[in-house]
């Protein structure tokens, strides 16, 4: 018989915290706004509240006025009138956070590169339904196309479409967001781009129609899923967390686009050409992936947020005086395999591994204005820094510089000027003081 000695102690061993979980919806600061303009939301403090940002987006309403063209068509014919392949999302220029008065502690540039580097490569064909319904993305069509939504036009105006996107950064990837111990209010700032040629375009030849304007007035708001806690719960997180011996801080990640020209000269040149391009921006301690791809400049007869593989079948990356990899990813299978670890996917089920594109020049470049719905090669390329065994996740970038490299080769007469976009994701740190409440970031 087994006895219980007198200085046996029992400890309860939580299997829980009591919370609760409501929906709200975060308003922004005016009830409308147009093309080129900056909208406010205010995320509040919240009393032991946490942030679901995986089950929180952003709430979108756009209405098309105005329409206007070029050619023999009629903006107002059927079918002739396309959304952006990555729908809403090409309407927003840029998406920030701002931690009261520490500034910005997320400052995404070029979301529309991001948001089409992200969706053409990393979205699987099984979610392109779901996400044409809430983003008004273009489903796959089978032959790697996405063309985009037709819109239906009257009187050069477009109804009020409404969209719901989930966001990428601080408030796509972490669980719970602690409101509560933040003393001043989140600010999400979105900036409207400044021209409807990024988020329509016509769908055929320049010779029957080309967009050249319009305006549109959007409405948007923050449908937020809130979860409280009650005080217990929050000491008990404070603990766990080590906030009461002065900081919170958890590990994630950034990303940032950084686009320079690739002129026509450089598309046409007849013999193959080697090209380097500084990639500007911030310099991280912890470079996760590199992403690199074309993207075509507005002429109203072409989506400019399709991705093209713009160079020739050759890439590479430096660093400093290291080169990653040592010798070219060379080839359509290398360069698809690399971007493929890039996103950590272990088969070929993205869309720019449907391969059933025009193959007779690959179609690496921009459509030309004279073809209509075109068959694109698109992906780009990539480099994946976390799989080295021999080191810590990533590579440091402190004081170096870094180079795409690339071979480029006349593919067709080239008509307009391409970006040559590179997206760095990268490692960062995000702290909380518990003596004065301010949030803060570091690379």
């Amino acid at each position: 018989m087994s006895v219980v000695s007198q200085n046996f102690e029992f400890n309860v061993e939580m299997e829980g915290l009591a919370s609760r979980s409501y929906r709200t919806i975060l308003p922004s600061e005016s009830s409308g706004y147009g093309l080129g303009d900056r909208a406010i939301i205010q995320i509040p403090h919240t009393h032991n509240g946490f942030l679901n940002t995986s089950n929180s987006w952003i709430n979108i309403s756009a209405t098309f006025t105005g329409l206007t063209g070029t050619g023999t068509g009629s903006v107002n014919t059927a079918s002739q009138i396309r959304m952006s392949q990555i729908g809403i999302y090409s309407a927003i220029q840029q998406i920030n956070i701002i931690a009261g008065s520490n500034g910005y502690v997320q400052e995404i540039r070029n979301f529309q590169e991001i948001m089409a580097m992200l969706i053409v490569n990393n979205t699987d064909v099984n979610s392109t339904l779901p996400n044409s319904l809430t983003c008004g993305t273009a489903p796959n069509d089978g032959l790697n196309s996405r063309l985009g939504s037709f819109q239906t036009v009257a009187a050069t105006n477009i109804a009020t479409q409404n969209f719901s996107i989930p966001l990428i950064g601080l408030l796509g990837s972490v669980k719970h967001l602690p409101l509560h111990f933040l003393s001043e209010n989140l600010v999400v700032e979105i900036i409207f781009t400044s021209d409807i040629r990024n988020i329509l375009y016509s769908n055929v030849n320049s010779a029957v129609l080309s967009l050249t304007g319009g305006n549109c007035a959007f409405s948007v708001e923050y449908d937020a899923d809130i979860i409280v806690v009650n005080d217990n719960a929050i000491r008990e997180i404070k603990e766990a967390s080590g906030f009461n011996s002065g900081i919170m801080s958890w590990s994630d990640t950034q990303i940032q686009a950084v686009n320079n020209s690739v002129s026509i000269t450089e598309q046409n040149t007849p013999s193959i050409s080697y090209k380097q391009t500084l990639v500007g921006g911030v310099k991280p301690k912890q470079l996760l992936q590199v992403l690199h791809g074309g993207y075509g400049q507005l002429n109203g007869n072409t989506d400019p947020w399709q991705i093209y593989n713009y160079m020739y079948d050759s890439f590479r990356l430096r660093c400093g005086s290291t080169q990653y990899p040592p010798r070219y990813i060379e080839g359509r299978a290398q360069i698809k395999n690399h971007i493929s670890q890039c996103f950590g996917q272990n088969a070929l089920t993205l869309f720019n591994t449907l391969a059933t594109s025009q193959t007779s020049s690959l179609n690496k470049r921009q459509a030309s204005g004279a073809v209509a719905e075109p068959y694109l090669s698109m992906g780009g390329a990539g480099y994946d820094f976390t799989k080295f065994v021999d080191t810590a996740e990533g590579i440091d970038t402190t004081n170096k510089q870094l180079i795409t490299e690339v071979n480029l080769k006349a593919n067709g007469t080239a008509t307009l000027a391409m970006n040559a976009c590179t997206i760095k994701r990268y490692g960062v740190i995000y702290s909380i003081s518990s003596d004065t409440g301010q949030m803060s970031v570091s690379y």
